[in-house]
């Protein structure tokens, strides 16, 4: 999204009049190429998304998804654990499989090789979808925070 920015990966859960929508970070404004840092979660209410997909889980996938949710890696680690591992993990906990293409970027001091917004958003804009998914390839928001829990 937008020049230098290499775009974002977030997860959205709704039950019933409570929705989440939320995204894995690293706990300081600039992910490292050369180490670990600590990860923390952000609200990505309105957050603007290029393709999304979604399905509809029973109770026992959504327990497996909050809890996913609730005990997130404490580590960010841009080649090996970032958003788009938060997002493929959480989605596969909720029994949606997608693709985990591998990208690289080769710079003069450091190289990036891991899952990204960028290759995901492809590469779901590209997959059949799944039965039971629905598949949006047209930009949008995400929906705002609402409910109490």
């Amino acid at each position: 999204m937008g020049e230098n920015s290499v775009g974002h990966t977030f997860i959205g859960i709704q039950q019933g009049t409570i929705q989440r929508v939320v995204g894995f970070y690293p706990d300081s404004p600039n992910a490292s190429l050369i180490s670990s840092q600590n990860s923390e979660l952000h609200d990505n209410s309105n957050t603007l998304y290029h393709v999304s997909i979604s399905v509809e889980i029973d109770a026992a996938k959504l327990v497996n998804v909050i809890n996913y949710i609730d005990n997130y890696s404490k580590t960010y680690d841009l080649n090996n654990y970032n958003c788009s591992d938060f997002g493929i993990g959480a989605a596969e906990k909720g029994g949606l499989n997608l693709p985990k293409t591998t990208g690289s970027y080769n710079a003069v001091i450091v190289n990036f090789k891991g899952r990204n917004p960028g290759d995901l958003g492809q590469d779901i804009r590209n997959m059949n979808t799944p039965n039971g998914a629905i598949k949006s390839t047209t930009k949008g928001n995400a929906p705002k925070k609402k409910g109490g829990c």
